[in-house]
């Protein structure tokens, strides 16, 4: 990237982000290096993270990254030992949200908190927080709001088994819908015969029909993964994405938030954070994932309330602030600016 390029993304950036009253801009480049890139991109994207903070220093605006979730992939594409990095860089977005897709041998989870494959959020945190050292209070969360479809290649035996791990067809049309948002799931779950179940290894939901699987993170998988960041000390949590949570509150009762457990002894899913929606009032169900995410931060990982990664997710989810009658919240911060389009 030629420094004649950037110079003129970060003049189009600042004039963008007056213009529109943004308080910052988020750089989404997966990754440097990789899909085609060069060895230079690592140096090419510390330069570029520099010039940026230079303006935003003068403008007072948030200067924000997103990260991959592999500890070599971190390696080799960003200059985590470069202080000016990471000082330049406010907070670091971890993309935990790719674990398994159409490109693995098995079905798996989106965000597994712990893997079977030594994959999973808590090697990812463990990783990085070793790599960014005292800068690792910069890191985030993202957590996913939806969740991948799967056909198996062969029925389950019973009812207690799970599709994890199991062999799959590959789906790679869209038309085939093979992500799905938690909102779409959760009718699912009302409307039609899924059976419902719960992984205890990767502490994530599943849903089952014939030789249909969805893997995804319902209410009691995103609250394990924010408690999670909290113990861990992150800088905070993100959804990714909010219109992708049950908006309208649709979803009749908890079940469709993943508060009800199935016939099969891995449904249970046992957490000793659970967490009690009210269901009186189809506004109180708007937005459980988001709301049991704010919940958890707001009382601490041990129910300490307010911490660290509380203002950041005050900072980065504050559009929600009418959705959840919390006016209190500050309004939104970031936007999503892909770097490899220049």
């Amino acid at each position: 990237m030629a420094k004649s390029h950037r110079e003129v993304f970060v003049q189009h950036a600042k004039t963008f982000l007056n213009k529109y009253k943004f308080d910052g801009l988020n750089i989404d480049w997966q990754y440097p290096t990789r899909r085609g890139g060069t060895t230079e991109d690592k140096q090419n994207f510390g330069l570029l993270i520099k010039e940026l903070k230079i303006m935003f220093r003068n403008e007072a605006k948030l200067l924000t990254a997103s990260i991959s979730p592999m500890r070599q992939t971190v390696i080799n594409g960003y200059e985590y030992m470069d202080g000016v990095v990471m000082e330049s860089v406010d907070y670091w977005f971890i993309l935990a949200t790719e674990y398994y897709g159409h490109w693995s041998n098995r079905i798996g989870p989106n965000a597994p908190l712990r893997g079977r494959e030594n994959l999973g959020v808590e090697k990812t945190i463990d990783d990085l927080k070793y790599l960014f050292q005292k800068h690792a209070y910069k890191l985030v969360l993202v957590v996913p709001f939806y969740g991948k479809k799967f056909q198996l290649r062969n029925s389950l035996q019973n009812n207690y088994e799970s599709p994890i791990g199991k062999d799959f067809v590959n789906m790679h049309a869209p038309a085939e819908n093979v992500i799905l948002s938690y909102r779409e799931i959760c009718q699912k779950m009302s409307n039609e015969q899924w059976r419902r179940g719960w992984d205890s290894d990767s502490e994530t939901p599943y849903i089952v029909k014939d030789t249909g699987a969805i893997v995804f993170d319902d209410a009691q998988s995103v609250q394990a993964k924010t408690s999670m960041a909290l113990r861990r000390g992150l800088g905070g949590v993100m959804a990714f994405s909010i219109d992708m949570d049950d908006f309208d509150g649709d979803c009749s009762d908890g079940s469709a938030h993943g508060r009800r457990g199935g016939s099969s002894s891995t449904n249970t899913g046992s957490n000793s954070d659970n967490y009690n929606y009210n269901w009186r009032d189809r506004s109180a169900r708007k937005y459980p994932l988001l709301q049991i995410m704010y919940d958890t931060v707001e009382r601490g990982p041990n129910s300490a309330g307010l911490g660290s990664a509380s203002l950041l997710l005050t900072t980065m989810l504050a559009a929600i602030a009418t959705m959840l009658n919390k006016p209190h919240l500050a309004r939104t911060f970031s936007i999503k600016k892909t770097i490899n389009m220049i």
